[in-house]
């Protein structure tokens, strides 16, 4: 979607076009549920999330500016605030289901599969070691594909900070390669 037509359903949805804001769910809801899903671990706990950062949105999208952020980072934030609200509660125990790969995945390649969740889950063994605000960084901008710019926006930091973070988290999972390899 081009930025005009972005911004175009921005100003129809603050003007309380359900429509209007439907749109922006189908076009962000998986980029959503992708951030959430790998900060969790948890498919429904980020299905439940992903639909309460909606409801947040949709409560508050006349308060979007879009001069401080673009829609995608607002929606963001707005995730990354609940799924920190949501390990204050629950405390940090994520959880990948592989359950809900075999009951959902009929066509696949089981050995396709298993090899793709081993190296999902030697990713987030390896993110795990990091810091949260290095976590945060990671998966927005390798996961999500989010500028520098984008990530210090979402998480209320300066580009300079998230150049920062994700250097340090780089070295340490280096680090962490290295001493496995015995370097």
């Amino acid at each position: 979607m081009k930025d005009r037509e972005l911004l175009k359903l921005v100003e129809q949805a603050k003007n309380y076009d359900s429509k209007a804001f439907g749109l922006l769910y189908e076009q962000f809801v998986s980029k959503v549920h992708s951030y959430i899903y790998y900060r969790t671990g948890n498919f429904f706990e980020a299905e439940d999330l992903t639909a309460q950062t909606f409801l947040k949105a949709f409560n508050a999208i006349g308060k979007f500016d879009g001069q401080k952020a673009s829609f995608p980072t607002w929606l963001i934030r707005i995730a990354n605030n609940l799924t920190i609200d949501y390990f204050r509660l629950k405390g940090r125990r994520p959880e990948v289901s592989l359950e809900y790969v075999r009951e959902n995945c009929d066509d696949c390649n089981l050995e396709e599969t298993v090899l793709i969740n081993a190296m999902s889950d030697r990713a987030k063994e390896l993110i795990s070691g990091l810091t949260d605000e290095q976590q945060q960084v990671m998966i927005l901008k390798f996961n999500l594909h989010f500028t520098n710019n984008e990530i210090a926006k979402a998480l209320g930091k300066t580009e300079g900070s998230v150049k920062s973070l994700q250097h340090r988290a780089l070295i340490k999972i280096r680090k962490i390669l290295e001493e496995e390899n015995g370097k």
